[in-house]
């Protein structure tokens, strides 16, 4: 990290923080977009990921007014013994309710189905390269023909959901039925990106553009949804995926 003067633009010092300052960064930008886009009661946060970004996330959240004693931590790892660490962890740092979800040994996704508790909010912050979260459609759900969805899926559609894993090319965190629409016909998620030349580049956007699911002028940036004025607040029917 390299700080420079505002007076004269020299170099002033070199930060060895290894990544200290960055993942902070990171963990904050995490929580800017949930206390903007997600409803406000919120109930239900499922955490994919358990490691330093991911306990930062866990840590800043709890800074936020909706949530309280009675919100429920979800957290998720491809290991169960590092999960229920995790959520020892969690615990530690204030969280009153946490539980673990299961991962699929073969799909490596989560596992909620329709009897668990479900995810008002879904952050993944993986170096996963093959989905590790999704969401079917209604129609697929009811089997009407659909082309149905590989993997493991949960019952309920978050309102929002924050990727930060996919920052290099070939990496990967959400399946695509998260940027499909609630039914036929209806509103296609919001799709937000911290940078639209980067995440168009690599990452969820640029994903699901290769798949056709979201066109690049669909994609808004983060610093303008935020300066727009206008409300943004996901919703089950209008869900937000930001791409940080």
């Amino acid at each position: 990290m390299l700080v420079f003067s505002m007076r004269h633009g020299g170099l002033e010092a070199v930060l060895a923080d290894d990544g200290a300052l960055t993942d902070k960064r990171t963990a904050l930008a995490v929580v800017l977009c949930v206390r903007e886009f997600a409803p406000r009661s919120f109930k239900t946060v499922l955490l994919v990921g358990t490691g330093v970004v991911a306990r930062l996330v866990a840590l800043e959240l709890l800074g936020l007014e909706a949530v309280n004693e009675r919100t429920l931590l979800i957290v998720a790892s491809r290991t169960q013994e590092r999960a229920v660490a995790f959520q020892e962890e969690c615990a530690g740092l204030g969280w009153s309710f946490v539980v673990t979800a299961k991962v699929g040994p073969d799909s490596g996704m989560v596992e909620l189905g329709p009897a668990g508790a479900q995810p008002d909010v879904v952050i993944t912050c993986t170096p996963a390269r093959q989905p590790v979260f999704d969401w079917k459609p209604t129609s697929s759900q009811e089997g009407d023909g659909a082309e149905p969805i590989d993997g493991v899926l949960a019952a309920k559609r978050p309102a929002l959901i924050v990727a930060l894993g996919a920052d290099t090319k070939g990496k990967r965190e959400l399946g695509p039925g998260c940027f499909q629409a609630q039914a036929a016909g209806g509103p296609a998620p919001l799709v937000v990106a911290d940078s639209s030349a980067q995440c168009l580049g690599f990452g969820e956007c640029a994903s699901a553009v290769a798949r056709g699911l979201v066109t690049p002028s669909e994609v808004v940036e983060l610093g303008k949804a935020l300066a727009s004025g206008g409300s943004h607040r996901a919703t089950e029917e209008r869900p937000v995926i930001v791409d940080l």
